[in-house]
């Protein structure tokens, strides 16, 4: 073993006792560990043998399927039946996926599975259901064990420890088999699912054939005593968590890039910007240009957040170091030191690490920052306060590139480098909290809303820092329409749009709501959740005729009734920041504030390159001729502009005919609120008549968003017998009311 796994063996062994098995095999090879705890009567009255019954938040999918693919996990554990006692219901629903990275790429072949029972249980029986889909042998290692570590973690890390149970199962007809029985005590497993490595092709597409292993059930005697570190979050505690409301300002942030007017982008309080690290790093050295040069984008980034009072801005990190470049020369590869290193040990991350460390030293705000382990060129950096923190990665659950993937596991060992070194486990120049305890760190966001990618990288560190809140400060979603689309989101509402599939407002919603709640759950409480890019693509508006530029791939937003493309991105933008603004999210980033795009065809890019506010024309030498805004930047920031300071929305009516009601209150005076009115962006056809009670109120009056200029357009409201009345249609209404002593508070009616 490497030389980290010896100490962490070492380290691991002498504070959590490994499980010791005693047991024997049935029906199905296997083998076991040998043990010599002895046990009373395996049974009694009082603690009769019974089938343990799991549900999906014990279960923890590490080995990193994407998507909806990583929630089919629970399908081995689901099953209803109950051999022992004679119901041999077949259970035909598998955990089995052609959907992961692992499927496509071959990495690690297995799905490694952890679970937690929640308690200690005295394991007495395990069964296993096979399927007649394969009937060949497969591969099950079952590790047990009374701490998380013993059971998980340990083995996760070196992956060569002997596991607890190795079973061999067999396929050929839907049958339910003992595979092992004994006597030990248990709270936590790590099952390994190996499967073949074989492929066949099926219209076009390659794709894994399914293990024959369809469910596994345990049975034993609960204790009634067990760890709780780790266990999941009661519903009372993930309902406080949720109930936590931010204003819209704090949802008002764009990607960035440093060659726009600081005018354009005033309204925006945060700001997250990509930086490769290929472009300034090496092994020890941080290279800043702190000289007066506006191509000096570190500099340019410190300048502008220091006149940009009460904004933010944090660099995620994307990309190799310069050494894995150079052996590579792509820029799609994880941040390890070399092309040969595990992803799997922290010590792979050290290149990172430090440059955590410097980036933290040189932007964070702590003066007292240890000198010694950061280097510069071109002059000196410290302490600038000018950044809030950073992202170590991104999208690192993606699967379109294969050397940029990271299962959870990967994940995880990335950012316990990228933190902390893992409390200074091989010193203090590692990591961004080791230069300044305040700098925030963002575990990088998901493509997608991949719940369960989350859960397993929190989970990990978790069993790590042996706490149920590791020291990361912000947890991260991509949540672009088509990322909700059936097979990845946790809802599958959507209206069918152009080359995507689109969601309706309602299922956009619903998605987010049960997002955040998962990770509520895992963590045992509230963790801020930032959704840092969201948005869609308008490119199809544009043609080859428009200056020399060319139009890229059909992409992205459905037109709203008779909104063109622009608009359509606009109303969008603005129904998920209102619809964030009703849940517990913390920030939301739009993808990006200006369109990205070639001046020719061979290089124009196609994902997301219009999904901007504003598009600079360039002639064929790259000169910038003039500059263009779009209907979407009136449109959002206008709106965004006048609910600047209201927030804690409250959904009021969500229920008919796609309506949406969302009433917001002034975080600095809270007599003033705004109702948020309008249909479901998917529901086409005539509007929704609404009765909206406002109870006593004075000074109401109406705003209605421009596509033509930042001012929005205000009229004022009749109000009759304490209600407005209105049609709900796809374009936005807000009604700005100064409630006063006996406002209702009560539904509208329709």
């Amino acid at each position: 073993m490497k030389y980290v796994q010896l100490c962490l063996f070492f380290l691991l062994s002498c504070v959590f006792s490994t499980a010791q098995i005693s047991g024997r095999t049935a029906g199905t090879a296997a083998t076991s560990a040998k043990a010599s705890i002895p046990f009373k009567s395996a049974t009694s009255a009082d603690n009769p043998v019974q089938k343990i019954l799991l549900d999906s938040n014990m279960i923890v999918d590490f080995s990193g399927a994407w998507g909806r693919a990583a929630y089919s996990t629970f399908h081995y554990f689901d099953s209803k039946a109950d051999p022992r006692n004679g119901d041999l219901l077949a259970d035909s629903t598998s955990g089995n996926t052609s959907i992961g990275a692992e499927d496509y790429y071959g990495y690690r072949r297995h799905r490694l599975i952890g679970g937690n029972f929640q308690q200690r249980y005295r394991l007495r029986e395990i069964w296993v259901c096979t399927s007649p889909a394969n009937p060949v042998a497969d591969t099950v290692d079952i590790t047990i064990g009374d701490s998380a570590r013993s059971a998980t973690y340990l083995y996760q890390y070196t992956n060569n420890t002997p596991p607890s149970i190795r079973i061999i199962t067999k396929g050929g007809k839907y049958e339910w088999k003992k595979v092992w029985e004994g006597d030990t005590i248990v709270q936590y497993f790590l099952t390994s699912i190996r499967w073949r490595k074989m492929f066949y092709q099926e219209g076009g597409y390659w794709m894994a054939p399914e293990t024959n292993l369809t469910g596994i059930v345990f049975y034993g005697e609960p204790t009634g005593t067990g760890d709780t570190t780790f266990n999941y979050a009661s519903d009372e505690v993930v309902a406080r968590a949720a109930s936590r409301r931010e204003i819209i300002r704090n949802l008002n942030g764009s990607n960035y890039y440093n060659v726009f007017p600081v005018k354009d982008c005033d309204s925006f309080t945060i700001m997250r910007k990509g930086l490769q690290q290929t472009n300034r790093f090496s092994y020890d050295t941080l290279v800043l240009q702190p000289q007066r040069d506006i191509s000096s984008s570190e500099f340019y980034d410190s300048v502008l957040m220091s006149v940009m009072t009460g904004r933010r801005m944090y660099y995620q990190m994307m990309g190799p170091n310069s050494h894995v470049l150079k052996q590579t020369n792509s820029y799609s590869w994880r941040p390890v030191d070399d092309t040969a290193s595990d992803r799997r040990d922290p010590l792979s991350y050290r290149t990172l690490g430090k440059n955590m460390y410097s980036i933290a030293y040189a932007y964070g705000s702590n003066p007292d920052a240890d000198d010694k382990y950061t280097k510069q060129k071109n002059g000196h950096v410290k302490a600038t306060g000018t950044h809030w923190g950073i992202e170590p990665g991104n999208e690192l659950n993606g699967v379109y590139f294969p050397n940029q993937w990271q299962d959870p596991i990967a994940a995880g060992c990335m950012m316990l480098m990228a933190t902390d070194g893992w409390n200074n486990r091989w010193g203090k120049g590692f990591g961004a909290k080791n230069a300044d305890p305040d700098f925030k760190v963002y575990l990088p966001a998901t493509t997608g809303l991949d719940v369960q990618y989350q859960r397993a990288v929190i989970k990990f560190l978790q069993y790590a820092y042996n706490t149920a809140h590791p020291p990361i400060d912000y947890v991260g979603f991509h949540a672009y329409p088509g990322s909700l689309k059936k097979g990845v989101g946790p809802f599958s509402s959507e209206l069918r749009g152009s080359h995507i599939t689109f969601p309706s407002d309602k299922g956009y919603y619903q998605d987010q709501h049960k997002a955040l709640e998962a990770i509520y759950r895992e963590w045992r409480g509230y963790v801020p959740v930032t959704i840092n890019e969201y948005g869609a693509d308008k490119s199809f508006l544009r043609t080859k005729t428009e200056n020399g530029m060319y139009d890229t791939t059909l992409f992205g937003i459905v037109r709203y009734d008779k909104y063109n493309e622009a608009q359509s991105l606009g109303i969008f933008l603005v129904s998920s920041k209102l619809m964030g603004a009703a849940t517990s999210e913390s920030e939301r980033v739009q993808y990006a504030f200006k369109d990205d795009e070639a001046p020719n065809p061979s290089s124009r890019y196609t994902n997301y390159s219009g999904s901007g506010y504003l598009w600079y024309y360039y002639n064929k030498n790259w000169q910038l001729d003039s500059t263009k805004y779009w209907e979407n930047y009136y449109y959002d920031q206008g709106i965004s502009r006048e609910l600047f300071w209201y927030g804690n929305g409250q959904i009021i009516d969500s229920a008919g005919g796609g309506l949406f009601v969302i009433k917001f209150r002034h975080s600095q005076d809270p007599a003033k609120v705004v109702y948020a009115v309008w249909k479901d962006s998917s529901s086409t056809g005539k509007g929704i008549p609404v009765n909206l009670p406002v109870g006593a109120s004075s000074n109401v009056q109406k705003m209605v968003g421009s596509f033509k200029k930042l001012q929005p357009a205000y009229s004022k409201v009749t109000v009759r017998n304490s209600r407005i009345q209105t049609t709900a249609t796809t374009l936005h209404q807000f009604f700005f009311v100064t409630e006063t002593a006996g406002s209702s508070r009560s539904r509208p009616g329709k």
